[in-house]
Parts: C-alpha cells; sequence; structure tokens
C-alpha cells in the first residue's frame, strides 16, 4: 500500500520532441502509416513514433501531434496500469507537474518568488545549449543523444595582420587581426600558418577603437602574413583549408601540423602539389618548410619530416 499521492511528471522538452517527430511521421508516411511493422518489441527504440503508438494500442485517431494533449490522454491510462499492478495509492490528490494545472503552476511561482526574496536564488545569465528549431535551451533530459554535453569553451588566437595589407580602406591606421577560435591554447607554440576557407564568405569587425578583428572575403585573405603571440616563426602565413566549417568557430584556423593530423595532411598536400598551390595562388614560401615540435622528451629522439622529405 502507498498512503502518499502520486503527480505525473511531465518534462516538456520530451513530450515535445516525441509530438514533433509523430508529426512528421504522420506528414511522411500518412495515417495510419502505409510502411509495414516488421520489428519485435526489444527494438522499440529504434522504432518509428507512429510504431511505438501500434505497440501501445493507440489508434490512429487518438494519435495527437498537439503535446498538450499528451497531458490529458497518457496519464489516465498510467493509473490505470499502476491499478492493475496492484497498487494502492491515494488518487484524490493526484496532479500534472506543469503549468497546464494553475494550482502547481501557482505553486511553484510562489516558491520562487519566496527564494528570491530570502536571496536563495538570482535570476542570471550563463551558457547553454540551445534548440534553434524549438527556440529554447536544451538540457540534458530534452535530447535523444548527447546526455552530458556541456558547452565549448574557445580561446580566440589574436594574428595580426602585418602591414601594408591589400584593401584596407576605412581600416587604415589600426590594428587588424585574424581571430582563430581554438581548444588547444597550449599547442599555439607549434603554430606554423593558419587555414582559411578558399570560397568562404567573412567579414571585419570593430573590437575598440583601434582594434579589428577582420575575415575578409574567399580567397583575398589567402597570403596575408601574421604575426602569432606563441608561434616560432616571426611571420606566418593564411593558407587554403577546403574543410573548414565556417558555422563552427570563427572560420579560421590554426595550424599546428605536429600535433593535429588534419593540419599536417593540409600542409603535406600543399607542399607536395605544385598544382593545388598555383591553383590558389599559394607562393613557395608561404610554405612552412619544416614542422614545429610542441614536445621535448630528453630521453627520446624526434623526428620530423622537412618540406623536402614530402615532395
Amino acid at each position: 500500500m502507498c498512503s502518499f499521492h502520486l503527480a505525473s511528471t511531465v518534462p516538456g522538452m520530451p513530450i515535445k520532441a516525441s509530438a514533433d517527430k509523430l508529426a512528421r511521421e504522420m506528414h511522411e508516411y500518412g495515417n495510419p502509416p502505409d510502411f509495414l511493422l516488421k520489428t519485435t518489441p526489444n527494438k522499440l527504440q529504434k522504432l518509428r513514433r507512429v510504431v511505438i503508438h501500434q505497440l501501445c494500442r493507440v489508434s490512429s485517431r487518438e494519435r495527437s501531434q498537439d503535446p498538450y494533449e499528451w497531458l490529458y490522454y497518457f496519464p489516465p491510462l498510467a493509473v490505470e496500469d499502476l491499478k492493475a499492478y496492484g497498487l494502492g495509492c491515494d488518487w484524490r490528490r493526484s496532479f500534472v507537474t506543469t503549468d497546464v494545472n494553475p494550482f502547481f503552476d501557482a505553486f511553484v511561482r510562489w516558491q520562487m518568488r519566496k527564494l528570491k526574496s530570502m536571496g536563495k536564488i538570482v535570476k542570471d545569465r550563463r551558457y547553454t545549449i540551445f534548440s534553434p528549431l524549438d527556440g529554447q535551451p536544451c538540457a540534458d533530459h530534452d535530447r535523444a543523444t548527447g546526455e552530458g554535453v556541456q558547452p565549448q569553451e574557445y580561446t580566440l588566437i589574436k594574428m595580426e595582420v602585418v602591414k601594408p595589407f591589400p584593401e584596407a580602406g576605412p581600416l587604415e591606421g589600426k590594428r587588424v587581426f585574424l581571430a582563430a577560435a581554438t581548444l588547444r591554447p597550449e599547442t599555439m607554440y607549434g603554430q606554423t600558418n593558419a587555414w582559411v576557407l578558399p570560397d568562404g564568405k567573412y567579414g571585419a569587425y570593430e573590437i575598440n577603437e583601434t582594434d579589428v578583428f577582420i575575415l575578409t572575403e574567399r580567397d583575398d585573405l589567402i597570403g596575408l602574413p601574421l604575426r602569432s603571440p606563441l608561434a616560432v616563426n616571426e611571420i606566418i602565413y593564411a593558407l587554403p583549408m577546403l574543410t573548414i566549417l565556417t558555422n563552427k568557430g570563427t572560420g579560421i584556423v590554426t595550424s599546428v601540423p605536429s600535433d593535429a593530423p588534419d593540419d599536417y595532411m593540409a600542409l603535406h598536400d600543399l607542399s607536395a602539389k605544385p598544382a593545388l598551390r598555383a591553383k590558389f595562388g599559394v607562393k613557395d614560401e608561404w610554405v612552412p618548410p619544416e614542422i614545429v615540435p610542441i614536445i621535448n622528451i630528453p630521453s627520446l629522439e624526434i623526428r620530423l619530416p622537412r618540406r623536402s622529405a614530402w615532395i
């Protein structure tokens, strides 16, 4: 026997995500769907939402694409199952934990206001994972995959463009930088160059009265001489890389070939393929002749290839 009341917890995002998925499947396959049910219950996690409803004996007429209707349809079924299971419970005070229940909503609002007046909670900003599709934050329990994933913190590497730089125009008299986002700032001692996307679209952003982060358009960036804070070489160059994602980071990428295989292979291709250099107008002197090691182990002799070994 259970003398306590039992409430129906209805976390918003999982229910909305399920309803949205059902809506997509009903639009694609119809209602009832025109695909055959060929599976077993132990494969439910891989099933389409429509099939799950079929196995739960939810008729096509009862399927709803509105997440709010789920709050009224499924809790009574859960109560029936619990009663059939033999649970003795005080159902008189059963309720739904969402703002659809005005009494529960009023209680939560009072609780938050009370805690705030006591100085126990504050309203502030924090980094979180955001769902562009739903237009709101997406917490761990809201995601089908990726539980435990946290926002990543990038470090911007300010690489100053060596004057005179071409097509400056209104940027004359200002310090101009290419800003690269990296998760591994401790490896910048081994930086040999920077990568840009040849057909990417970039812009210029005024940070303060004297500094500008410039990200120009397309191949105008290729060959720009740069000074990077921790690089061994006094001057490094912006070189083309075809695999840069402009929707992640800044579209400018640092190159540490002694630490990153992608950097190593891209630099190897530029060094070993004259036609590739000619295609993007890359001069031979822009491609670094040697890789810069970032780890020194006295008991281990490290051999890094020279450019002459690549060609």
